[in-house]
């Protein structure tokens, strides 16, 4: 875990920061980092009832557990209170989910 994050309220579309967090305002999509190194991680949580998108940019992946986007796809929320930690993996150009609440739907 990355200690000390910073953390920002977003509520318009834009891309994540490298080792940050956001609590999320608005039905928005928020970028994942277009060129994250080993290891780097970000925390997304849905702070009211709205669907979030977290998009991966170029051929980027998302996992979680067993569950695998397409190449540049995305993790849609369900529900406020849903929240994700992603980890970084260069070898696989994946963010690996480390901590997941709720349901996440990925495309």
């Amino acid at each position: 875990t990355i200690s000390n994050l910073v953390f920002t309220d977003p509520n318009t579309a834009g891309s994540i920061a490298t080792n940050s967090g956001e609590f999320v305002k608005a039905a928005v999509t928020r970028t994942l980092p277009a060129s994250p190194a080993q290891g780097d991680e970000v925390e997304i949580c849905v702070t009211l009832n709205f669907v979030v998108v977290v998009d991966a940019p170029g051929t980027a992946l998302i996992r979680i557990g067993s569950n695998v986007s397409s190449a540049g796809g995305t993790a849609t929320s369900t529900a406020q209170g849903d929240a994700l930690i992603l980890r970084y993996r260069t070898a696989n150009t994946t963010w690996h989910a480390v901590a997941v609440v709720g349901t996440w739907t990925l495309a």
